[in-house]
């Protein structure tokens, strides 16, 4: 609602921040380069791209033969040379455990059951995406199936997180309510 998004945006540490006089989505606490095949091509995934797969209840590789739209390779450096409000470092952990929360809660039948708004609401763009891959501690590539002609919008679309809130927290939070 809008009196909570009021609050969130007071706390909150984006990784991407659209320029308050044009709208256009730009870098803030990541940089990125696009790659993009669109509106009519695709790009190769690497077989080695994972997704999360709630099934399993795992991270699969997406294999070979899969393609996507665009890429878009965030380089969360200036993230991961903080630390948390508790001294923690903020590190790629962080990144890839709100990855999970989010195919999880979106995918797995039990967590759907009690989430649902958020579930049903997060699964038409979680389909979009065709895979992640880690680079080093600081970088990740997204695949999607996502075009538009100013890149910084696919970059914008293709965000994975902005990294918030410590893993062990957002853990503990889905210990207690799932």
């Amino acid at each position: 609602d809008v009196y909570s998004s009021d609050i969130y945006r007071q706390l909150s540490d984006p990784a991407l921040w659209n320029d308050p006089f044009t709208g256009i989505p730009q870098p803030f606490r990541v940089s990125y380069e696009v790659e993009s095949a669109g509106p009519d091509g695709k790009v190769a995934v690497p077989a080695d791209a994972f997704l999360w797969d709630a099934k399993a209840g795992k991270w699969q590789a997406v294999g070979a033969g899969i393609e996507a739209i665009s890429k878009v390779t965030y380089d969360y450096s200036k993230f991961f040379q903080a630390n948390f409000h508790h001294g923690q470092p903020i590190a790629m952990a962080d990144l890839l455990y709100s990855l999970y929360q989010g195919f999880d809660m979106s995918y797995n039948p039990d967590k759907a059951k009690i989430e649902t708004v958020m579930a049903v609401t997060a699964r038409p763009t979680l389909e979009t995406f065709r895979g992640f891959r880690v680079l080093d501690e600081n970088r990740i590539e997204v695949y999607v199936d996502f075009w538009h002609f100013d890149e910084n919008y696919i970059a914008a679309y293709a965000t994975p997180s902005s990294v918030g809130t410590p893993w062990e927290l957002l853990y503990t939070l889905d210990d207690l309510v799932f």
